[in-house]
């Protein structure tokens, strides 16, 4: 028998907290839990840094400040594909420090 097909997107959880000064009130979360059986999530905007869309069936792109991704997502849920590359011009003030153990992408 095959496992049943996971729809990507059809799995999602939020949570965010009230602020009150410097220190943090009430929590609201919400998930699929809470919504119709055919609900999926489909994008997620943070002010101008982060982006996620679903594009289409089983995949998604994202921008993270200067990269773009792309995720193939595969019949159990899982991420198959990841794709990274730049989504700036330098002319935006991205620069790219390779001196430590990981890529980082700093302003100028």
């Amino acid at each position: 028998m095959l496992p049943k097909r996971h729809k990507a997107g059809s799995h999602w959880r939020i949570l965010v907290h009230e602020r009150i000064g410097k220190s943090y009130g009430k929590q609201i979360e919400d998930s699929h839990e809470n919504y119709k059986e055919h609900t999926e999530f489909d994008e997620l905007v943070i002010d101008e840094w982060l982006h996620l869309e679903q594009m289409d069936t089983n995949h998604w792109w994202m921008r993270l400040g200067p990269l773009m991704v792309h995720v193939t997502v595969g019949e159990r849920g899982e991420a198959r594909t990841i794709q990274v590359g730049e989504d700036f011009s330098p002319d935006e003030g991205w620069i790219l420090d390779e001196t430590q153990d990981a890529y980082i992408w700093k302003k100028t």
